[in-house]
Order: C-alpha cells, then structure tokens, then sequence
C-alpha cells in the first residue's frame, strides 16, 4: 500500500483525491493547504490527515508519494523539498515557470532515487495511447502539417485568486495553463520543433488579467513540417481541444474522446476500462496517471508512465516560454537549446 499525500487542496486535487480513493495499493494519507479552511474541508471529504506546513507532511514517514496540486510559482520548490525528503513526486504542470528553475529542478531529479512525473495526463487517454502505436507503426505515413485548437471559456470568476492572471505566478495564461496539454502531446507523438514564432494577446480578458488569454504560434520542424497552435479563453462553453495531423495516407484527428481518420472513427483496441474522476474535456488520463504511477512505485515499470519523467516533460514549456520570448521580440526562438 502506497501512502499518498496532497499539497494544495484546490479544484485539481479534488480530482487526484478521488483517483486515489479507487486505488486498491494506494491510501491518501494527508493533505496540505495554506488555507486551513479549505484544508480542514478537503481533509473532512476524503478521511486524511491536514497540516497546513507541507514542511510536516513530508516529514510523515508514511507518505511515499507527494502530489503537488499548488499554483505554479511553487511547483519547483515544492518538488524540490519533497525530493529532498526521499518521496515521490507527481506534480501538476507546469514544472515551473522559467527554463533556468526547470533546469535546476532536473538536475536534482537526476541525483534522486526516488521517482518524479509531471501529470500531462492526456498522454494516457485511451484516444492518445492508439495514435501513438499507430505512428510508431508508420500506419499513416509522413506526418507533414499539425495543428493544435483549444478553444475554452474562462470567466472573470475563474480569475479570481491571488495567483491565476499573473505573469510572476501563473507565469503566463491559456498557454502555459490550458493549451500546454496539447503541445506537451504532440512533442510526445512527433518529437520537438526546431524553432518558433508566435503572437499572444490579452483580448476579453484584459481588465481582469495581465496574461495572454489568447495566442496563435506556428513552429517548425527541422524538415519544414510546420505545426500550428491556435488557443483561446475567450470561448463559449468547453468543447475538447483537438489535435489535427495531415499525413501522406489522409488527415488524423484526435481528440480526448475520439481519434479520426480521413472523417472515420477508429475504435479498435480503445480501453474501456477508464472513469472521469474529473471535468469531461480534461480527458481520464488522472486514473491511468496515477495508477501507472503507484504500480511504478511497486516495481512495475510502464513505459507510458516513464515517458513523464523531468527531461521528457520539459520540451512543452520549452515551446511555450518560446512562443513568449518570441511575441515579445517578434522574432523566431530556436527550440534547440
């Protein structure tokens, strides 16, 4: 039994929560939160142990495995102390808001024996697992053109905390919160761009929020297969962001629910076995993430979950912090370095 601990007791951890709780070699332990109201609710809900100094629960020997559900700005020092303190560590994107701190957290991972993932849980869709095999498979042939849409609503009332909105703990908006998923899939189905230019803009937004709420980049692979991302906060309702893969064979479309080819649905080899244990259009990939996880922890590697590692996760960020770098010096950044 994997003892699990939760830092940060907001809309997200309520997710992994209830993952955990469906686990049968998992238990969560204790939760954290600055908020001792919101805290002592959270613990209530889900039978754990509250500390609001996450100092005392890294210090539970009972703990193995922190999942750190915290605004962004503290993911790295987070990761960092629960590292330190010989844990698991499952953090919620972004690793942290910079390239420097994303570094250094990496420098770290590698001198651990324990584990670190960053939850880009889309990875392990049912929808996301097929396409990867079937590229792997070269099924569709050369990949030459992809696109990525998000469109999501996010009202003023979304904003309303003392982190969300701001470039010093967000450290930016639609993209490196919502939009980030989707980019963090296709560098894990397709590999890394060379290079990238890209425009961000506060539209509706802009008396409620210092950051982007919509931007629009294309990047370029080192073959001039071009991959654009077209991602708003300015929509109606949430419909699930979606990926668009043009191939020598016809055109791949993937989704959290569904992956067309050439207008086709493809429903072969699709797992069944997934609940949402979250907001429909986040995808299930929490309980295959976690699951993955606590079975890693046991001694049984899966190569989904070990693709979630530090070095892996940071090509996403990379692109994102490009695409930031570069509508501000209206210029393309190379991805390469």
């Amino acid at each position: 039994m994997v003892g699990v601990g939760i830092i940060g007791c907001g809309a997200i951890a309520q997710t992994h929560a209830k993952v955990v709780q469906t686990l049968e070699d998992a238990q969560l332990i204790a939760c954290c939160d600055i908020n001792q109201t919101i805290g002592l609710t959270f613990a209530e809900q889900f039978s754990c142990i509250f500390h609001q100094d996450f100092n005392r629960l890294l210090a539970m020997t009972e703990v193995e495995l922190v999942i750190i559900c915290t605004p962004h700005d503290l993911h790295q020092a987070m990761s960092i102390a629960a590292l330190n303190a010989q844990k698991h560590v499952l953090c919620e994107k972004p690793m942290a808001t910079t390239l420097q701190a994303t570094e250094e957290l990496i420098s770290i991972i590698e001198k651990q024996s324990t584990l670190y993932h960053v939850c880009y849980q889309n990875r392990l869709n049912p929808t996301y697992l097929l396409l990867k095999k079937q590229l792997a498979d070269n099924k569709y042939g050369k990949v030459t053109g992809i696109k990525c849409e998000l469109a999501w609503e996010r009202t003023p009332s979304y904003y309303q905390s003392d982190w969300k909105g701001t470039w010093q703990r967000e450290g930016g908006g639609v993209l490196i919160n919502q939009a980030i998923h989707m980019i963090d899939a296709v560098t894990w189905l397709v590999g890394t761009p060379e290079k990238i230019k890209g425009k961000i803009m506060t539209a509706c937004l802009e008396q409620i929020i210092e950051v982007e709420d919509t931007a629009m980049a294309i990047a370029l692979y080192h073959d001039g297969t071009p991959f654009v991302i077209q991602a708003t906060n300015n929509y109606t309702g949430n419909p699930s962001p979606k990926l668009t893969f043009e191939c020598e064979k016809g055109q791949i479309e993937l989704t959290t629910e569904q992956l067309k080819f050439n207008q086709q649905v493809i429903l072969e080899d699709l797992p069944q076995h997934l609940t949402y244990a979250s907001k429909r259009y986040w995808g299930r990939g929490h309980q295959a993430v976690i699951a993955a996880f606590i079975k890693e922890i046991n001694g049984q590697t899966d190569d989904h979950i070990a693709s979630l590692a530090g070095i892996d996760a940071l090509q996403s960020l990379k692109i994102v912090l490009g695409i930031y770098t570069s509508s501000r010096r209206n210029k393309w950044i190379s991805l390469n370095n």
